[in-house]
């Protein structure tokens, strides 16, 4: 982990910073440092409070919560644009969920109580960064939802269409992911996801290469969703 004080033009990033004027700009910048995290190093552990808000100006990282069992639950990924620890500017008393990069990240440190002055008091800046919250939070919501009456095979079709849509359409996103990753994804074994792969791509469904997945059949793999 590497540190500097020079943040990018963070309006170019997020449109909700374009949303200050020059004092609240002249406020947030106050003790911002630029931390930059290697591929696999932890952000942000599960259960922690932490002090400021992160802003990922590059990069990629993996929200996971943890169980009681010791299993990883993995939750989203989040790319340039998006926060970290957003909610303990609502006095939330900790984070439920871990951080992983997986490249290379860049991330914006932003002081916790100036950006919880800045939501009391600039209603477009609060009302554009809750928009943004809550289409996150429903795509996620649903995709979850669809997971839990499926068998495994309807689990796995299920995430990898979730992997490659919306906002994630235009990234290779399995170049940054393991399988045990995207077993993680979808509630199911390492050993299980490999073998229904597999068959995916007997089927022709996907093509497997190292790592990538490749979908060729959509239509196919949404079927095998719903049916699953």
């Amino acid at each position: 982990m590497n540190e500097n004080s020079t943040c990018p033009n963070l309006e170019l990033i997020n449109a909700c910073f374009e949303l200050l004027s020059k004092d609240e700009w002249d406020r947030i910048s106050i003790g911002q440092r630029v931390t930059t995290y290697k591929k696999g190093e932890l952000i942000l552990k599960q259960g922690i409070v932490p002090n400021y808000v992160l802003f990922i100006t590059e990069g990629y990282a993996l929200k996971y919560i943890e169980t009681e069992e010791g299993r990883s639950v993995n939750v989203d990924i989040l790319r340039e644009g998006d926060f970290i620890g957003i909610q303990t500017v609502l006095s939330v008393t900790s984070c439920n969920y871990s951080i992983q990069a997986l490249s290379e990240l860049k991330a914006c440190s932003i002081n916790l109580a100036i950006l919880k002055s800045l939501i009391e008091t600039n209603i477009s800046f609060t009302l554009k960064l809750l928009k943004r919250a809550a289409e996150d939070e429903n795509a996620l919501m649903l995709f979850h939802t669809k997971l839990t009456y499926k068998q495994m095979s309807g689990k796995l079709a299920q995430t990898l269409l979730f992997l490659t849509e919306n906002r994630n359409s235009d990234l290779n996103v399995f170049g940054l992911l393991s399988r045990k990753d995207i077993a993680n994804f979808a509630g199911i074994s390492h050993i299980n996801a490999t073998k229904i792969l597999k068959e995916f791509e007997k089927e022709a469904v996907i093509k497997l290469e190292g790592k990538d997945i490749y979908i060729i059949d959509r239509k196919r793999l949404e079927y095998l969703s719903q049916i699953g």
